[in-house]
């Protein structure tokens, strides 16, 4: 049986995910308009307002009190969210159904008039309560979000990539390029219409990339994607091998799976993007990384 509470704080990542993944085809980093409307002042900042009336606990939430909720928490949090984000998350959380659903799996964990599970923690079975609940679990949510938009925009790059060097490799009789060129060899591959963005080079989860994206250097050349150094020369033949994968090895950088795991342990990541050479992206945790192959059959 699912625990409601680990449903309830999962459906939360979703909705976020779902906001920041429909940012991918804009402005990857976000942006830095918020929400500036009045909706950012607390409802007991000072003016004269009259203290609202004390909420009386009630025996279950209903999706009434989970819609307030989730208004009142997304009023506290306008600069976890830019505008279009908060817009996506109130259409997205206020649906019927969703309502519903949520209040009936907070419902499943009240004990004693409170709930105390997986980091959820409501004081009453007030709006008030699970308002401050949501405060500290939607930020949380949103953070799971954009680290799981990173990796679908890492996959694919490494997977445009990787259809580059396949390119290559169809007009040089099969064949890949040597290793230590291969950036230089597959430029109007990857980009066959002179559609391309050095953006698309760089990595979301490289620390360096906000700041290249302000101004990548003009006497150096940046990508945070590296090719197997095994699959140099070699013949298109083995499509299950590692062909690019995520690693910060320079231009015309290659490696394998060593080069890897320790970018990973340099930079804390929990998953890297890589390809094979049938151009199959995916999101590799560091077991995931020694389970693919990485040197071809002779």
């Amino acid at each position: 049986m699912r625990s409601g509470i680990l449903f309830f704080l999962t459906k939360l990542t979703v909705l976020a995910l779902v906001v920041v993944l429909a940012g991918c085809g804009g402005s990857e980093g976000g942006g830095s308009d918020q929400n500036q409307s009045s909706t950012q002042k607390p409802d007991n900042s000072e003016g004269g307002q009259a203290a609202k009336p004390m909420e009386k606990p009630a025996e279950k939430f209903t999706p009434e009190m989970v819609k307030a909720a989730m208004e009142a928490a997304l009023k506290q949090l306008p600069d976890s969210f830019t505008k279009e984000e908060l817009a996506e998350l109130r259409t997205k959380m206020m649906e019927p159904v969703e309502l519903q659903e949520l209040a009936d799996e907070l419902n499943e964990n009240i004990v004693d008039g409170k709930i105390d599970d997986r980091g959820m923690k409501v004081d009453a079975i007030t709006v008030e309560a699970l308002t401050k609940a949501i405060v500290v679990l939607l930020p949380k949510a949103k953070r799971e979000g954009d680290k799981k938009r990173n990796e679908v925009i890492s996959g694919y790059r490494v997977g445009k990539l990787a259809k580059g060097l396949i390119g290559y490799s169809s007009d040089n009789e099969f064949r890949f390029p040597d290793s230590n060129k291969w950036c230089d060899a597959i430029a109007d591959y990857r980009n066959p219409r002179g559609e391309g963005d050095v953006d698309e080079l760089f990595s979301p989860q490289h620390p360096d990339t906000a700041k290249l994206k302000n101004g990548a250097p003009k006497d150096k050349r940046v990508i945070h994607y590296a090719m197997n150094k095994a699959m140099s020369g070699k013949f298109d033949t083995d499509s299950e091998v590692v062909l690019v994968f995520e690693c910060d090895l320079g231009w015309n950088g290659a490696g394998g799976l060593e080069d890897a795991l320790k970018y990973m342990d340099k930079f804390k990541l929990e998953k890297i993007a890589v390809s094979t050479a049938d151009t199959s992206a995916q999101s590799a945790t560091k077991e995931e990384l020694k389970k693919l192959k990485w040197v071809p059959e002779e």
